[in-house]
């Protein structure tokens, strides 16, 4: 009923705006803590992913800690069961010595004992002693020697294991390089180890069919410690090097260091791949090499057997069969993991390392049984780690400084050794191939007065020629004579002179 002018009306309104600007107030006042507390729980994000990481790493330490009490743990059982058995020894040498204390005589003798002294007979002794310690002590050496199971010489590791050798890699003092890490690219062209590389890479090519191609290598060994990694590097290397496009993968998702020999930090790489978080052609890095890429591990995972298992490596390895030659594949070891087995359909097949004179024959055969029963294509070993004073190392070093002193020699005189890589196409021909004269088409064309219009045969060559054939067929067959070449009638033409070959001089005998 009251107008909007009214006292009243116009006290409700002005009642009203303040309410509306309060309220406007207290709003913004929200929404300003809203913010910053959006932008305090960022930060604490920021702060609390490291811890995560840090939280991981330590629990990844609380295991290998945990493992280390074990051993521990068992240890002190050893040794308090080795303490209580000679606590037991000691108490029955106790025993026997108070038995021989209580010892007294009962009646003294009257033998008579002679006038010269009796003493211990030593030499006697000493002689029993030596022999008994010769055959204690041959004893040992053949107790150690039947439990050491471990070979060096490749014809018998070859019969232990049951696979062909593909090379033998001799080892390398890693204090040389800088990152104590070994790449070929950073050795010289002909050094030992590059050349055993690429002994490798032939034997490994060279045994590809249509029907079981090796584009997809696996490269594993039994035990951590055997060389894996430097090898599986070097070797995806001498393949780039041979004009091959390859891609290197690090699929030990647990302690892969293929980055750190190009150089690179681990950043996203695999494992974010078979995450799906990714593609992976944005994590593939590129190397010294152009025609070789790699992709690292990526972040540790917690679970990196079920990543390798997931359909996504199936579909990687599609892709990269298309765009790469080779594709390497560096895996964790076989003994007590099973990563790498998951990989074994999906690949072409396995190269084992064993790193000669450490590895345990016992854990090698057992990963290699463990590899066939599961469909594996096993296509070799690399025994790694060949010492200097091995058979093999000590012939294949004295032939490779053989061949390879002349190049020595060519650069100590001062001269230059060229420098050529393989290419990819062969260049078109600078002139028209023609086919190669003989020198018995030049001796032919001599002995008879005719010269080939093809041939652009000066008079040194044509002598040395005649006298090549000569001395070739002066012993069987006089030389013809120069025929005169006839000179045709006005209007007719001359026949061609028929062409004398070494078959009609010398017709073979009758049967």
């Amino acid at each position: 009923m009251l107008k909007p002018k009214h006292d009243y009306m116009v006290n409700l309104v002005k009642i009203r705006d303040d309410l509306k600007r309060q309220l406007s107030y207290e709003l913004d006042l929200i929404e300003k803590e809203r913010l910053a507390q959006i932008d305090s729980l960022k930060t604490q994000e920021g702060i609390i992913e490291p811890e995560i990481k840090r939280s991981r790493e330590k629990v990844l330490d609380l295991d290998k800690v945990q493992n280390e009490l074990d051993r521990l743990k068992e240890e002190e059982q050893n040794v308090s069961t080795t303490l209580q058995g000679l606590r037991k020894q000691l108490q029955s040498y106790d025993l026997v010595n108070s038995d021989e204390g209580a010892f007294s005589i009962l009646e003294p003798g009257h033998a008579s004992m002679g006038g010269a002294p009796i003493s211990p007979r030593r030499t006697k002794m000493v002689m029993n002693g030596l022999l008994i310690g010769l055959a204690l002590g041959v004893g040992i050496v053949y107790l150690l020697h039947r439990l050491d199971d471990r070979l060096e010489i490749a014809e018998d590791i070859e019969d232990a294991l049951e696979e062909p050798v593909l090379g033998q890699i001799p080892l390398v003092d890693t204090k040389t390089s800088v990152d104590g890490r070994v790449l070929i690219t950073r050795l010289h062209q002909h050094d030992m180890f590059a050349e055993s590389v690429r002994g490798v890479r032939s034997a490994v090519l060279l045994g590809a069919t249509k029907e079981h191609p090796r584009r997809v290598l696996l490269i594993s060994s039994a035990v951590p410690g055997d060389g894996k990694t430097t090898f599986t590097v070097n070797f995806a290397a001498t393949l780039a090097m041979a004009s091959h496009r390859v891609l290197l993968i690090d699929a030990d998702l647990r302690r892969g260091n293929v980055h750190a020999y190009f150089g690179q930090q681990r950043e996203e790489g695999l494992s974010e791949v078979l995450a799906g978080d990714v593609h992976w052609t944005d994590v593939r890095k590129e190397s010294e090499l152009p025609n070789l890429h790699f992709i690292s591990t990526g972040a540790i995972p917690s679970s990196p057997g079920e990543l390798l298992i997931s359909p996504i490596m199936t579909h990687l390895l599609e892709e990269v069969r298309k765009e790469y030659d080779y594709v390497i594949i560096d895996c964790p070891p076989l003994t007590a993991l099973d990563d790498t087995f998951t990989l074994l359909p999906i690949s072409d097949g396995i190269v084992f390392v064993v790193r000669a004179g450490q590895t345990s024959i016992r854990f090698a055969r057992t990963a290699l049984q463990t590899a066939r029963q599961r469909g594996a294509t096993v296509i070799g070993l690399v025994l790694n780690g060949i010492t200097a004073d091995n058979p093999y190392y000590y012939y294949n070093y004295y032939y490779h400084s053989y061949y390879n002193k002349g190049q020595a020699a060519t650069v100590a005189e001062g001269g230059t050794v060229a420098v050529k890589t393989p290419g990819s196409k062969m260049p078109d021909p600078k002139r028209s191939p023609g086919r190669p004269m003989s020198i018995d088409v030049v001796a032919q064309a001599r002995a008879i007065g005719h010269r080939p219009a093809s041939s652009q045969v000066n008079e040194a060559e044509r002598s040395k020629a005649q006298d090549y054939k000569a001395r070739r067929a002066g012993s069987r067959l006089p030389i013809l004579p120069k025929p005169e070449t006839p000179v045709a009638p006005a209007g007719e033409t001359v026949p061609p002179l028929p062409v004398v070959t070494s078959a009609d001089q010398n017709p073979p005998p009758a049967a």
